[in-house]
């Protein structure tokens, strides 16, 4: 798995998250570790607007190397426009070729 195929995931899991389309991000996660409500429960406590980070917010990400084809990562959600301390925990995993996600948590870090 390569850096441009982890930003491409990202890119979608955010855009997704931003639109709070929960029941897709829910739908489309692999793990299904949380469910829908537990997905947004933490953003709505957390307050503000979600917005997508610039282009470059996007190559700023801590990256856990599991296999060559299995990865966690964090990253920190945008709100109202600014970096926030609300983080995205998420695995990806390559399957059959194909880039899968699950949600591990959306929490403060």
């Amino acid at each position: 798995m390569n850096q441009s195929e982890i930003r491409y995931a990202l890119i979608e899991i955010i855009s997704i998250i931003v639109e709070k389309d929960f029941v897709t991000l829910y739908n489309n996660d692999y793990l299904k570790r949380l469910n829908v409500d537990e997905l947004q429960s933490e953003i709505i406590e957390y307050g503000g607007g979600l917005t997508l980070p610039p282009s470059k917010a996007f190559d700023d990400f801590d990256i856990y190397q599991i296999n060559d084809n299995e990865i966690n990562f964090d990253f920190n959600l945008w709100i109202d426009g600014e970096k926030s301390d609300l983080t995205l925990s998420c695995f990806l995993k390559k399957i059959d070729g194909i880039l899968r996600y699950g949600v591990e948590n959306i929490h403060i870090l």
